[in-house]
């Protein structure tokens, strides 16, 4: 009971809900979903860390990049289930269309390296 009630809390916010809209459709580091979101890190970064925390997302770092994605496919059949259900749910949403519309004007932005093109601090 307690995964579930995870779940659904970390479905309770409209941020969160758009996070997991975006990187349902494409691995994408903090500061891409920055960008499309225009927000600033340390709320992206905790928005995703409790998608990540509730399972619906998973984590990799690259150098100084962190890269999440939905895990919707590879967690159990109940969070697939559930990122379905919010995909229909919003797919006639002008946000979360705004949102996917921003998605693909970063993803051909993205470097050679596959990443955002904002290069790397040391």
């Amino acid at each position: 009971m307690e995964d579930l009630v995870k779940v659904l809390k970390s479905l309770s916010d409209e941020t969160r809900l758009r996070m997991l809209m975006l990187i349902e459709q494409e691995e994408l580091c903090v500061c891409e979903v920055m960008q499309i979101l225009d927000m600033r890190q340390s709320r992206v970064s905790r928005h995703l860390n409790i998608l990540r925390d509730a399972g619906l997302a998973k984590a990799r770092r690259q150098g100084t990049w962190m890269f999440y994605r939905s895990v919707a496919n590879e967690s159990s059949e109940h969070h697939a289930q559930v990122v379905d259900v919010l995909k229909k749910w919003t797919e006639n949403n002008e946000t979360v269309r705004r949102d996917l519309a921003r998605l693909k004007e970063c993803i051909a932005d993205r470097g050679v390296d596959g990443h955002c093109p904002i290069p790397e601090t040391a």
